[in-house]
Formats: structure tokens, C-alpha cells, sequence
């Protein structure tokens, strides 16, 4: 059986993480006791992760993108207080070389144009933090951390020297619009992914020395 990836995992990790308990069927189908926030109940729900699996297990739920059941995970995931936002504590300004670029790339044959000042917006970013635990003679526990754009959806690598400089606060400097969102599990299985690329090679090296 394949180990679950993206918005599998995520759906899985979730549901651990709120008190449930996972039962692992064939690769994309897993019964699960879904804790009812509020009410203490816990009710068996079958989820699916492939459409192809919905034949042999009518009674499934399908779990994907924008799918009911992934956007309530979502939102209760967010409410237990395991989401936060927060801001840097700085004002945007503009680059001085800003309009000279945009001037050098953008020619027109018959006019002449003049870059105007631009408007800031907010560019929000994702931080995962991945608990990773080594199991051999000694377990070994380690905290790693992603952090996506979560409106491009690529990687951000240098998030941690602007937190050193600027800080953060809980309200904004500003009173920017925010650029929109991509859908946190979208964001969640870039940095997946990037977390499995990121232990390949240690992992290796770890197997050897066994």
C-alpha cells in the first residue's frame, strides 16, 4: 500500500490531529470515527480519494478539491486554533529601480509613457510545520518548516530573514488589500511535497547506517 500524499494526507493527518482515529483500507479508501466538534459524538464515515473507488464503496465520501468534506475539515482545522495570522511589521516601498525597469521592458512604437507609482497589496504566505519522527533504535523527533506562497502556489524561501528584520503584529501597518488565496490544501501538498524532497536524501543516509 502506497503511502498518502496531498490532500489524502492532509484529510488523514486532520482528522488524527482533531481526536479521530484512521482505519486504513485499499490505497484511497479509509473508514474513519469522526469526532463531532461541540457535541462529543463520534460518528464512522468512509472516505475516498479516487471517483474510480465510489463503485465498490457506494457509500464513501469523496474527498477533493472544494469537496464538502475537505472544506469542513478545513474550516475546524482553522477554529481549533491550530491556524494563525499575523502580519509583518513593515510599510511597503517602492523600489527606486522599479520604474526604470518597467520603462526598458515596455517600448511603443508611436507613443511615450510614464510609469505611475504602484499599489501595495498583501501577499499572503503559508507556514507548515511538520513534526517528523525517525524510528530506529532511538526515536528521533524533528520540527521542519515550508512556507508557500499562497497565491502563486510556489515555495518561499527567505520568509524567515524578513520575520528576523521586520517582525510581526496581529493587525496590519497598513491598510492594504489582500491578494486572493489559494486553497490552504493546495498550498498544504506543495509543502508536502517539498518536506518528502527535502528527508530523501537524509533518510538514505540514515537507512545506511543501520
Amino acid at each position: 500500500m502506497k503511502a498518502p500524499g496531498g490532500v489524502e494526507a492532509f484529510t488523514l493527518a486532520a482528522v488524527e490531529l482533531a481526536g479521530g482515529v484512521v482505519e486504513a483500507g485499499a490505497d484511497g479508501l479509509h473508514t474513519v470515527l469522526w469526532p463531532e466538534r461541540g457535541s462529543g459524538d463520534v460518528t464512522v464515515r468512509h472516505l475516498a480519494f479516487d471517483p474510480e473507488l465510489l463503485d465498490e464503496a457506494p457509500d464513501a465520501e469523496l474527498v477533493s478539491f472544494a469537496s464538502p468534506t475537505l472544506e469542513r475539515l478545513l474550516r475546524e482545522t482553522t477554529a481549533s486554533g491550530r491556524v494563525a495570522r499575523a502580519f509583518l511589521d513593515t510599510v511597503a516601498i517602492a523600489s527606486r529601480n522599479v520604474a526604470d525597469q518597467l520603462r526598458r521592458a515596455y517600448r511603443f512604437l508611436e507613443s511615450a509613457w510614464t510609469p505611475q507609482g504602484g499599489r501595495a497589496w498583501w501577499v499572503p504566505a503559508g507556514v507548515f510545520l511538520f513534526r517528523v519522527r525517525y524510528l530506529s533504535d532511538a526515536q528521533e523527533e524533528d520540527l521542519l518548516e515550508v512556507v508557500v506562497n499562497l497565491t502563486a502556489g510556489r515555495l518561499l524561501r527567505r520568509l524567515g530573514d524578513a520575520l528576523d528584520r521586520h517582525g510581526l503584529l496581529a493587525d496590519p501597518v497598513e491598510a492594504c488589500p489582500m491578494m486572493a488565496e489559494r486553497p490552504a490544501a493546495e498550498a498544504y501538498a506543495v509543502a508536502r511535497r517539498e518536506i518528502e524532497q527535502r528527508l530523501s536524501a537524509p533518510l538514505g543516509s540514515r537507512r545506511r547506517e543501520l
